[in-house]
């Protein structure tokens, strides 16, 4: 099992249009979290810890894993470049 812990500052929905994820219902917190970060793997769970969301996912096969790697550094890459439409539709798959 893979364990992603992000700080829900850290998490850019829409650059044009900034939502404090903060400030929702958790449960929409999740389902937001979850849909943003469904590429990671088909097993899924996400929960919160505070301001902190925590994403555990279940081991894909090898080759499933390699990519999702791949599509998640290309996403970081464009988001340092500024690049945060493609970024996040990198992450949205």
């Amino acid at each position: 099992m893979t364990v992603i812990i992000i700080p829900l500052k850290d998490i850019v929905v829409d650059p044009e249009n900034p939502v404090d994820l903060r400030t929702l219902p958790e449960a929409d917190v999740i389902e937001a979290v979850r849909s943003y970060y469904g590429f990671l793997s088909r097993s899924i769970e996400v929960s919160l810890q505070g301001d902190t969301a925590v994403i555990k996912t279940k081991e894909e096969r090898a080759g499933q894993t390699q990519k999702v790697k791949k599509i998640f550094q290309r996403g970081v890459k464009e988001g340092q470049q500024g690049s945060y439409r493609k970024a996040i539709a990198s992450f949205a798959g």
